[in-house]
């Protein structure tokens, strides 16, 4: 039998070959995202049950769930370019520990001020951990599987978001709202516990400049408000759909967000493999329509499944929407740039999530939680008029 000698290069070209992405430092990374957005996601549905129950209103729902995105807003430039200097793994440490402690907090505070201020320290933790982690995964994945890689590394938010509001709502069902913010801490200090054994890679010299660099990096701009205008409908979602639910009389609000986490979990590789190929835009625009029509569903919504369909397009809108302005963030910036880019991408996130809770739950005061909905699936309408207008801005600039 006659063999291939091993000694014989890859007939492939360079450009061909496939470079790695599931290494030990990548994995880690994962779980420790895994960790920081399951302690999250366990109180996403619940949080604003526990909320009602204790007498708030739906503007003061809005506010307390608001403020959590407001702070991790506020923290994540700050986190971002500080990353960039002084090394990313401190910061996922600093946030590790704070997402093991202040769930705790949230045993003691039952009225208004006590839990605007638990939100407050919550979301800098989340804001500072899930900075430097998104910043350090960008560090380390080939350039030319980047749009791959972020849609896999983005598949750790799926997971949570999948296991945690439905296994918030048991939680509290079966043993209480204490038992629920214990769950919650455990779960955070995993995040700790994934992040200290990662492996940092040597950071470049950087420039004299760099340490005087603007806290928001303006190439990440356009797609950050295109993520803006998800999350601000993301907002209505994750403060009033749980009540929604309930006050119709339907079956586990956490359900929605369990269909919503499996579909992405399901789909996302697959949209950030594909905006590689056709590009960035030609994925994330449809993914806008996508989010429309889940929000007018949403809004006419009777039965069970109709709710379970419309999360199933809000799942098909995040995962042609995130991974690839994401992606397109960090082809836009220089490597040394990339924590305040991030921040800076992250942080519409957490903008249109915080500033959603506040209006949406003024408006739903005013018209109801179907209206509310109706009003809101125009937002990423506007969304992809924007992103059609500022690039025909810029195309006209460079052949002119």
């Amino acid at each position: 039998m006659n063999k291939i000698p091993n000694n014989i290069p890859s007939i492939l070209p360079p450009s061909r070959r496939k470079e790695p992405i599931f290494s030990r430092n990548f994995l880690l990374l994962s779980l420790a995202n895994l960790s920081t957005f399951g302690s999250f996601h366990v109180l996403l549905a619940t949080l604003p049950i526990y909320l009602q129950t204790v007498g708030g209103k739906e503007s003061e729902i809005g506010l307390v769930m608001g403020m959590f995105a407001i702070t991790a807003l506020l923290a994540r430039p700050f986190a971002g370019k500080a990353s960039d200097i002084f090394g990313k793994k401190m910061f996922m440490i600093m946030g590790g520990i704070g997402m093991a402690l202040a769930p705790l907090l949230y045993i003691y505070s039952s009225s208004l001020l006590p839990m605007i201020g638990v939100r407050l320290l919550h979301g800098v933790a989340f804001g500072i951990i899930s900075t430097a982690v998104g910043a350090l995964v960008a560090d380390i994945v080939p350039a030319s599987r980047r749009g791959e890689a972020v849609g896999y590394f983005g598949m750790s938010n799926n997971v949570a978001m999948a296991a945690g509001p439905a296994l918030g709502i048991v939680v509290m069902q079966v043993w209480g709202f204490t038992n629920l913010f214990f769950v919650s801490a455990g779960v955070g200090l995993l995040s700790l516990i994934f992040s200290l054994p990662v492996k940092e890679p040597a950071r470049q010299p950087r420039p004299t400049s760099a340490t005087k660099s603007p806290l928001i990096a303006r190439s990440a701009l356009l797609p950050a408000s295109v993520l803006f205008c998800y999350a601000l409908t993301f907002g209505s979602v994750i403060t009033f759909l749980p009540l929604f639910v309930v006050n119709r009389g339907l079956s586990n609000p956490g359900l929605f967000f369990t269909v919503q986490a499996l579909t992405v979990l399901t789909v996302r590789s697959f949209t950030g493999r594909l905006s590689d190929r056709i590009g960035r835009r030609a994925v994330a625009l449809p993914g806008l329509l996508f989010c429309t029509i889940s929000l007018i569903l949403i809004s006419q919504a009777t039965s069970t499944w109709l709710f379970l369909l419309a999360a199933v397009l809000f799942a098909l809108a995040f995962s042609c929407v995130q991974p690839p302005m994401a992606a397109l963030v960090i082809d836009r910036v220089k490597p040394e740039m990339r924590g305040a880019a991030m921040g800076t991408f992250i942080s519409a996130m957490d903008a249109g999530i915080g500033s959603g809770a506040f209006l949406w739950g003024t408006v739903a005061g005013y018209v109801g939680y179907s209206k509310m909905y109706l009003i809101a699936s125009v937002v990423p309408v506007l969304a992809i008029g924007l992103f059609l207008w500022v690039s025909g801005v810029k195309k006209k600039e460079v052949t002119s």
